[in-house]
């Protein structure tokens, strides 16, 4: 993922966070100040990385959630589901990818659901699949999720690719994979 800055960052599989050094030679870990944070990091399963518009590197931590790396002040900030109240965390720990929007909310594709986070308030709102409902996702185990330069939020789940209709707050199925000839 290349930043507003012009930094390369990447993850993996219990590779954790890491950038391009300056000279462009090899990637190095983050720097991360609390030790305890930074063993969870070093071999985190990082699935997605973006940036929000304060220049905060947020990552998909698959089955820890969430996490927002300050590089200017190399610290970082854990969100996790939480069972006691659910309605103000993630929808689930095992996420896979993420974005954000023009209108700082980061979307978050996970193995239930979508959440999306308002970055301003803190806030978080997820979306599910229901059946027999026309404005819910396909599945629930989402995969990836796209904020498109038009501002447009596609999720792709296991079941089809989904458009979210922000008049109606919902997401709505474009495709399944019955509709996809190839698959």
């Amino acid at each position: 993922y290349e930043d507003s800055k012009n930094r390369i960052w990447k993850g993996g599989w219990r590779n954790g966070l890491c950038r391009l050094n300056d000279a462009g030679t090899a990637f190095e870990y983050a720097p991360i100040v609390n030790d305890s944070l930074a063993a969870i990091m070093k071999f985190a399963d990082i699935r997605g990385i973006t940036e929000d518009k304060y220049g905060n590197i947020w990552v998909s931590l698959h089955g820890k959630g969430i996490g927002c790396y300050n590089p200017e002040k190399q610290s970082i900030n854990l969100f996790h589901f939480n069972s006691e109240d659910p309605l103000s965390s993630l929808s689930n720990d095992y996420t896979f990818d993420l974005c954000t929007d023009d209108k700082n909310n980061l979307w978050v594709a996970t193995a239930h659901g979508v959440t999306r986070v308002n970055l301003s308030e803190r806030s978080f709102h997820s979306y599910f699949h229901a059946d027999g409902n026309e404005y819910s996702l396909s599945n629930n185990t989402v995969i990836t999720i796209h904020c498109s330069i038009d501002n447009r939020i596609w999720a792709g789940t296991s079941n089809g690719l989904n458009i979210y209709l922000p008049a109606k707050d919902c997401f709505k199925t474009v495709l399944t994979d019955n509709e996809i000839p190839f698959l």
